[in-house]
């Protein structure tokens, strides 16, 4: 009997819990989620099973001893050790991100089985066995759980991980501290707390100011959590507008350029048709031909080429063909669209110039035939593609599956923008590497 009461109480200890920790990283596992849930299933109850082995054989050994209690919960805590590196294990995401949801999670832990613990002294007053999960102390839990999980899980999905993916490594590595710092301080308050003696006025008034205490600091740690979610937003949408205000600056630039010129030409235009006259004049029909052909090449140089319909993707393409020249870059672009898209046009601009600029970015890191960039846009059905390859000098960077970006002390916004327009438009990325070449795919409905 003993025995089926610390297994089960064991799981319904740590179960939930673990469940919750896996949750946010349900897309970086090391394996299948079908198998990672029965590889769980198998060390748990191989752990449950260990446990209550050992609470039995402590309880035979020693059933009068006083400090039974504490060594059974220390059995508790190893079999929580093992529950820990698997966890590490099977999550592939980066170090800080792990160790932030299982410090959370374990202080959300603490707290409920503090208070199912209250409510079990109370009922049981007296009655002690030296054991955990007496009487209905594990339904006690599990009403306990199905009350505060949910708010526990609304918390991380709302606060943590629609920003966990934006957040640098710096910033990673600064939340998951203050995490782990409010854990330990709760942990080490909890433990030194006596339930025995829980309902004198004192006892009883120092619980639920621990409590509060530690639910203030937990909302503290989520607002700085928010503030620094809506300072990267304000940042993205700043380097969106900059993007956007930069090409606009560049398009009017040569635009201006393009008309001072023309007056030039046009100024000089008496002076050309004089020279060639004389030329004819003189019978020097070849040297008139010649003085035109570099006349007309002179000219065309002035023309904004039409790469597409479109004016936006003109535009940008454009702006990066002319960089990429100017750097000795092989520039080439297929592009198939019609002049309308029904994608918004600061979208549009964002998407390619982050694209463009990341390839540009690359390729000139490399030499020879490898500085190169392929730009590619054609329409499929409801389907607007994307594609972008260049030559890169083979050095990544990559967490869970995701790239990085390799530039010092760089946000990473720019591809966090794209698989965010990606995602406004019903669309995907991806992005792959082999030997010395990038390749960036985006999918957009349209």
């Amino acid at each position: 009997m003993i025995f089926w009461r610390l297994f089960f109480g064991w799981l319904i200890q740590i179960g939930p819990f673990a469940l919750l920790c896996i949750q946010p990283f349900a897309g970086q596992l090391r394996f299948p989620l079908r198998k990672t849930g029965a590889v769980m299933l198998i060390l748990f109850a191989g752990l449950a099973a260990a446990f209550a082995l050992t609470g039995c054989a402590l309880h035979r050994a020693s059933a009068s001893d006083p400090w039974l209690f504490v060594k059974v919960n220390m059995a508790f805590f190893v079999s929580l050790i093992f529950c820990f590196l698997w966890y590490l294990y099977a999550v592939t995401a980066s170090w800080p991100k792990k160790l932030f949801v299982f410090s959370y999670v374990l202080s959300g832990a603490f707290i409920i089985t503090s208070i199912s613990n209250a409510i079990a002294t109370r009922l049981y007053m007296g009655r002690s066995d030296g054991l955990p999960y007496l009487g209905r102390a594990p339904l006690i839990l599990l009403l306990a759980a199905a009350v505060f999980l949910p708010v526990l899980f609304f918390v991380l999905k709302r606060h943590y991980q629609i920003m966990a993916d934006s957040f640098t490594n710096r910033e990673s590595i600064y939340i998951s501290t203050l995490s782990i710092v409010l854990c330990v301080a709760l942990s080490s308050g909890l433990i030194c707390f006596g339930y025995l003696n829980l309902y004198e006025p004192m006892n009883l008034l120092l619980y639920i100011a621990l409590l509060i205490s530690i639910f203030a600091m937990n909302g503290i740690c989520f607002k700085l959590l928010d503030i620094t979610h809506e300072k990267m937003s304000a940042q993205r949408k700043y380097d969106e507008l900059h993007c956007q205000l930069s090409l606009q600056v560049e398009q009017y630039r040569r635009i201006s350029n393009n008309m001072e010129a023309t007056r030039r030409m046009r100024h000089d235009l008496k002076h050309h048709m004089i020279t060639i006259q004389g030329f004819l004049q003189g019978g020097n029909v070849k040297q008139a031909e010649q003085y035109l052909d570099h006349y007309l090449l002179v000219t065309k140089e002035l023309e904004i080429p039409k790469l597409c319909d479109n004016a936006v993707v003109n535009t940008v393409a454009d702006y990066y063909r002319m960089l990429s020249a100017e750097q000795d870059i092989c520039f080439s672009a297929r592009i198939a669209i019609p002049a309308d898209l029904a994608v918004q046009d600061i979208d549009l601009s964002v998407l390619i110039g982050n694209l463009l600029e990341n390839a540009f970015d690359a390729a000139l890191l490399v030499e020879g035939e490898a500085r190169f960039i392929r730009f590619n846009m054609a329409c499929f059905g409801n389907m607007l593609a994307v594609t972008v390859d260049n030559g890169f000098n083979g050095t990544v960077k990559m967490e869970a599956g995701r790239y990085l970006s390799t530039k010092d002390q760089h946000s990473g916004f720019g591809l966090a923008s794209v698989e965010a327009i990606a995602e406004k438009y019903s669309g995907g990325v991806e992005f792959t590497h082999e030997a010395e070449v990038f390749h960036s795919s985006v999918m957009l409905g349209i």
